[in-house]
């Protein structure tokens, strides 16, 4: 039986996890609750025997990051689940270098999620040295597979499929910044990047390949515009990276996975700090509509010729259409998920007017800004 400990200061979140599953049957007993970090603490020295702690980010007197800190300096042997909000996902990303095992968004808590984690940390805690977890066993087939070997891959895919392969854009600076803890980097990309898939209907996978290779193999039926521009906007928010990607054809069979697989990695070229400025710029002031080629390089500090000239060499698109593509990919949530007037929207992301807004968004998305309201 697997003891496991709720700590969030909200009861009704409390109350909603008890209710979620018949715990009992699934061999997991819930054996306390606490409302702050400090009452999870005292918890556990009366209760030693606590396997899986399920931590609200946001508590008041030690929140959920303070409280997985003073977990591992006591080396207290307690697997930590995360609960957040969409707007806590940065203080999860710096949880699991303080050891946590993984985290939940509140809002999946009715959909079977939270049970999934906890029969993974059940399988893990029972795994031998020589098993390795599913998720890293699809991760070094996939490897052997693109290499050129004959790995039997774990896992079923239902054809035609679209190919997806991201990468952060700069990734000399993410392998310096997650050299002690690769592993959190990638786990927080896939599980942002599955939260962006939410909606998708039919079998999909997201995989993350290393530190700086990631692929989403979605169904053909699925547009993948929408999914790959919130990741986008979210990993820019929330993960403080910014990432590029390729988009493969409609793919019938394992082999044209692996062929465009080889053929999408291999566009892929350095980029240069002077690009990845002025697209991390573009980024943070896209919404302001005397954004230009002059502030940018100014911003840079570099000339206006070499930037332009730089940019379309590295990225293949030149700096103006980046900025529309930006502009546009926050745009459809706003027109997706809010009662704004279009005339409003085409401000609030930068554009002077509405007319070149409905024919900028038209050239990228292939649709009316009506199609996503």
């Amino acid at each position: 039986m697997t003891n496991l400990l709720i700590i969030d200061d909200e009861p009704l979140i409390r109350i909603a996890i008890r209710s979620l599953e018949q715990w009992e049957q699934e061999g997991i007993r819930i054996i306390g609750e606490a409302s702050n970090g400090i009452e999870a603490l005292e918890f556990l020295q009366n209760h030693p025997e606590t396997d899986i702690a399920i931590v609200d980010v946001d508590m008041p007197i030690l929140n959920g990051l303070e409280f997985a800190e003073r977990v591992q300096e006591e080396q207290i042997p307690l697997q930590i689940i995360f609960l957040s909000s969409f707007d806590s996902f940065a203080y999860a990303r710096r949880a699991f270098i303080a050891g946590a095992h993984d985290y939940i968004l509140k809002t999946e808590l009715d959909e079977g999620r939270l049970l999934t984690i906890i029969k993974s940390i059940q399988q893990s805690s029972e795994q031998t040295e020589t098993e390795l977890p599913v998720s890293v066993r699809m991760r070094n087939a996939l490897h052997d597979y693109f290499g050129g070997g004959s790995s039997e891959l774990p896992f079923s895919l239902s054809f035609p499929v679209t190919l997806v392969i991201l990468r952060p854009a700069d990734e000399a600076l993410v392998s310096k910044r997650f050299a002690d803890n690769p592993e959190s980097i990638m786990r927080l990309t896939v599980d942002l990047l599955r939260q962006c898939c939410i909606s998708v209907q039919g079998m999909y996978y997201c995989v993350d390949l290393s530190i700086s290779r990631y692929v989403l193999l979605l169904p053909s039926m699925i547009d993948s515009k929408p999914i790959i521009g919130e990741f986008l906007r979210s990993s820019t928010i929330y993960l403080d990276l910014l990432f590029d990607y390729k988009v493969s054809v409609s793919l019938e069979s394992w082999e044209q996975v692996k062929e465009a697989y080889i053929k999408l990695n291999g566009m892929y070229a350095p980029m240069s700090r002077m690009v990845v400025r002025a697209r991390r710029y573009i980024q943070e002031h896209f919404a302001e509509v005397d954004l230009n080629l002059s502030r940018i390089a100014d911003a840079v500090e570099i000339s206006k010729n070499h930037l332009s000239w730089e940019f379309s060499k590295e990225t293949g698109q030149s700096l103006s259409s980046y900025i529309s593509q930006v502009r546009i990919e926050h745009a459809i949530p706003l027109l997706e998920q809010t009662t704004l007037m279009t005339y409003e929207i085409a401000e609030t992301v930068g554009f002077k007017n509405v007319e070149t807004f409905a024919r900028v968004f038209k050239k990228i998305t292939g649709k009316t800004p009506r199609d996503f309201s």
